[in-house]
């Protein structure tokens, strides 16, 4: 019985390191209207589309506050994209308060991802998004937005000039 006992626990265990060594964490930080959000940021994707628009593939993930979790292949896949495609990343907040789901979707100047930094420099840190949303009052005096924009986009990659939402003067 002993025999058993230790032959299962050894097993349980053999899966869950082999399943932690597949899962890569990327660090992102993510702010919506100067907010952490909780766990209510759902489907997370980066889609990666070529000059014409047109998508040739799309990588899942899970964001958990400080980072991207993603498999081992997709991870490899995310820094290996072509330099001549674009990345986007897209996910959903599903907010409690409001009973909606906000989708929100961005591109990443792969130049900080792949080629022309080795190994990727978001990959060496971290990079962060603040969004901030135009039904916010804050955020609504505060930066410019276009007749059709519901929301305007902050990156932040550590050691490169940041990509910033126009501010109101």
């Amino acid at each position: 019985m002993r025999k058993i006992i230790l032959i299962t626990l050894f097993g349980c265990l053999s899966v869950i390191a082999f399943a932690q060594e597949r899962t890569k964490r990327l660090p992102f930080i993510l702010l919506i209207d100067n907010e952490i959000p909780d766990p209510s940021i759902i489907n997370g994707v980066f889609i990666i589309k070529d000059n014409t628009g047109t998508v040739k593939d799309s990588i899942k993930f899970k964001y958990e506050i400080g980072g991207l979790d993603m498999d081992q292949s997709a991870y490899n896949k995310f820094f290996n994209v072509k330099q001549s495609y674009n990345i986007f990343v897209k996910f959903n907040e599903q907010s409690a308060k409001l009973d909606t789901t906000y989708v929100y979707q961005k591109q990443i100047p792969n130049k900080y991802i792949n080629s022309e930094y080795p190994n990727g420099y978001i990959n060496k840190r971290y990079f962060a998004i603040k969004i901030f949303n135009k039904f916010n009052v804050e955020s609504r005096s505060k930066y410019y937005f276009k007749m059709n924009e519901s929301y305007v986009v902050q990156i932040i990659i550590p050691g490169f000039s940041t990509i910033l939402p126009t501010l109101k003067k």
